[in-house]
């Protein structure tokens, strides 16, 4: 065993270093319309071996890219991994319509509707732990608890949202903290003990704890709008460019999740939701982005998250 984590810790280090790489080379020339770069399976049915994956808002064609005055990025390999382009208009998935969970719930459990004071609601992830002061949060995104550059801690926070029916009655907690100052999208709110709270999310499953992610991991999540979705993790270490407002953000760590069961993953209000081990019952990514076409969802490493908001998964409440 000692062996198997040696060679991944190996492995990690060196696909990080790629990535890298390729974020320097490629990320932030905008002519390409590169959104994200992360490391992941090839499309080509004969190239079993992870390649870096270069995400584009739409594909152009080679004659446009020369006109630019640019060449393919497939014609270089990075650090002995081979390079493609795949297509994702990556979008966060605030609140789209009515949805599977938006009900008010007591006790509090993962994946229902959740929503700052004034603003669309997306995702209620699950319950954590602050690691010094022991008190409980909830966590889900930035985007879902925060929403506006300036708001800080105080915040009140609803369940269900305020879309979704929310009134004074149903606050939950304040906001306490997030953690996009270190490139994730991501925030906890303290709860004020106004209702229980479950380890389990809705539909049922129980979240065991976290750990990391996987290529080829099989996972749910519960969300908002579009209930139990199935998917399985297609890439990691991720680093995209992303849109908050008029202001754009770089998040680390993201994890690509394509469609395993059914055609859809995620969908508008989905953001904030945890995707779950389908073999453990560990939370591996917290949910805050994707694309309808083709259809993908975007998570950040849910151990980078509960790291940099100074939290745990507590494994039975």
């Amino acid at each position: 065993m000692d062996q198997d984590r040696l060679a991944f810790a190996r492995w990690q280090l060196a696909a990080n270093q790629a990535v890298g790489e390729a974020v320097r080379r490629y990320l932030f020339d905008r002519p390409r319309q590169i959104n994200m770069i992360d490391i992941g399976q090839s499309r080509a049915t004969d190239k079993p071996k992870p390649v870096i994956r270069v995400h584009v808002e739409q594909f152009i064609e080679r004659p446009q890219l020369e006109s630019l005055g640019r060449r393919s990025v497939t014609e270089e390999p990075i650090q002995g991994y081979e390079v493609e382009v795949i297509e994702g208009p990556y979008r966060q998935q605030l609140w789209s319509g009515r949805g599977s969970f938006y009900q008010r719930c007591d006790p509090l459990v993962g994946g229902v509707s959740v929503g700052a004071e004034y603003f669309s609601p997306g995702t209620l992830g699950g319950i954590v732990r602050d690691r010094e002061t022991r008190r409980l949060m909830v966590l889900s995104n930035w985007h879902v608890l925060v929403v506006r550059w300036g708001l800080r801690r105080g915040q009140r926070i609803y369940q269900p949202g305020r879309r979704d029916g929310g009134a004074d009655a149903d606050e939950i907690g304040v906001l306490e903290r997030d953690a996009m100052d270190s490139g994730l999208d991501a925030a906890v709110a303290v709860l004020n003990g106004r209702r229980q709270v479950s380890a389990r999310q809705a539909g049922g499953r129980l979240v065991t704890g976290s750990r990391r992610p996987a290529i080829g991991m099989p996972v749910e999540k519960s969300g908002r709008t579009t209930g139990v979705t199935h998917g399985r993790i297609t890439g990691m270490f991720g680093v995209q460019r992303l849109s908050y407002g008029w202001m754009e953000r770089v998040i680390r760590d993201v994890v690509t999740i394509d469609p395993r069961e059914g055609p859809i993953v995620s969908s508008g209000g989905d953001s904030g939701s945890w995707w779950i081990d389908s073999d453990t019952g560990a939370a591996v990514g917290l949910h805050f982005a994707g694309s309808d076409y083709p259809e993908r969802a975007l998570a950040m490493d849910m151990e980078e998250v509960l790291t940099a908001l100074r939290v745990d998964i507590p494994a039975l409440l």
